[in-house]
Parts: structure tokens; C-alpha cells; sequence
């Protein structure tokens, strides 16, 4: 814990001298703004980790980047805090490209006609300012060139997932979501991106929503685990 504060206050004082790379608090020398080479290549030479849920019907497999706590002198984590709670939004630019790499060696992007993302309410949109993970899949689908198609909403402020038990987050997502608009998605598979992961209730309850609209596949996708 403390190391990762030390790393978020090393990354946010980068901005405004040296660049500092917000996964592992070092000096930056290259043209990255946020992540250093070393970080990227061990993110990427980690790739992407693949989750059967075989209980889950709106999200059965999703891919993750790597684990939120700190690991290995790599904190994703204070990155994804970075993003989406200090404003620097052109870290999902960086973020996305890191997935896209690793999505890419994996195959994940194939046989996908688009992608879309779990919606924030909007009383807490407009509290930030951006939803982070639309902005990680808005510059996704411009790597991959599919399309990002924006598909659902959420009906209930809901609370972090991260503070609560395992049974309560499931009800706390439980019903949250639904479709933006009626629409067919017969026979689509969909990519389907949050920022973190926790026991993935989030994903398979907007994963439902999506499948319940003929959707023939939804692949969740996020950045950390």
C-alpha cells in the first residue's frame, strides 16, 4: 500500500516535471507519457490471462491484462487510479494500445463485429467526467478497427464492487443494467471491456443484457484483475 502511494505521487509530480511512469514510479526515456518500455514489455511478454466462468451466462470467458495489486514492480493498478480518479484520461490511449498488443497475440479480436463497454450511472458520470472504460474500448476499436457501438446503461447508481463481500456483489449489480435502445443483436459477437475485474458479477450481469438480445457471444475484456 505504501508503495503504491509513493508511486501515484512520484507518477502525478512527473506530469509537471520529468516524465514518470505511473505502473513503477521510474524516470520514463522514451517517447511514452505514462508507461515506461520496461513496464510495457513485461506487461506484454505477461499477455493477456484468460478466465473460464462456467457458472456465467451473460460473460462465460474473459481476458484480463494483469492484476491490479502490485506485482512484480509492476502496479497497473495506480495507473487505472491514475486514469480515473486524477483525470489524466490519455492514459486509456496507452492502456488500450497494451491490450490491443496482447489481444492481438492472442487472437482475441477475431470473428468480433464490435465492441462496447459497462456503463457508468449518470449521476457518476457526470461526477468524473468520462466513463474510463469507454475510453479504453473507444480507442480499442480504432487499434482493431472494429466498431464501438455504445449498447447499454445502467439503471442503479450501484456501489464499488471492490468494497463489497462476494454475496453482496452480486446483488448489488444484480438488475443494474439494461439496453441504451431496443436492438437486435442476432448473431453479433461482442466484445464486451470493463477497467477491472473483481468476481466478474458486473460483466456477466451487462453480459445478460446482451445475450438476452441475441447476441451470439459476449467476450469480456478488461485491464486488470
Amino acid at each position: 500500500m505504501i508503495r503504491s502511494l509513493y508511486t501515484l505521487a512520484a507518477s502525478l509530480s512527473g506530469f509537471f516535471l520529468s516524465p514518470i511512469c505511473v505502473t513503477c514510479g521510474k524516470k520514463i526515456d522514451d517517447s511514452a507519457k505514462y508507461i515506461c518500455r520496461t513496464c510495457r514489455d513485461n506487461l506484454l511478454k505477461s499477455g493477456l490471462k484468460k478466465i473460464v466462468q462456467p457458472d456465467k451466462v451473460g460473460a462465460a470467458v474473459f481476458y484480463y491484462l494483469y492484476s491490479y495489486e502490485s506485482c512484480d514492480g509492476i502496479d497497473l493498478g495506480c495507473a487505472l487510479r491514475t486514469l480515473k480518479y486524477y483525470g489524466h484520461w490519455k492514459i486509456a490511449h496507452e492502456l488500450a494500445a497494451l491490450i490491443y498488443a496482447a489481444g492481438m497475440r492472442k487472437g482475441v479480436f477475431q470473428k468480433i463485429d464490435f465492441i462496447t463497454s459497462i456503463p457508468l450511472h449518470p449521476a457518476k458520470l457526470r461526477e468524473r467526467g468520462f466513463n474510463q472504460s469507454q475510453l479504453i474500448a473507444n480507442r480499442l476499436a480504432v487499434l482493431t478497427g472494429l466498431p464501438y457501438v455504445n449498447l447499454l446503461r445502467r439503471k442503479r447508481n450501484t456501489a464499488q464492487q471492490a468494497e463489497l463481500s462476494a454475496p453482496a456483489r452480486e446483488l448489488n449489480v444484480k438488475d443494474a443494467f439494461a439496453l441504451l435502445k431496443p436492438v437486435n443483436l442476432s448473431d453479433k459477437r461482442i466484445i464486451l471491456l470493463d477497467d477491472q475485474i473483481t468476481t466478474g458479477e458486473t460483466l456477466d450481469n451487462a453480459g445478460k443484457i446482451l445475450i438476452a438480445a441475441d447476441a451470439a457471444a459476449v467476450l469480456g475484456l478488461s485491464l486488470t484483475h
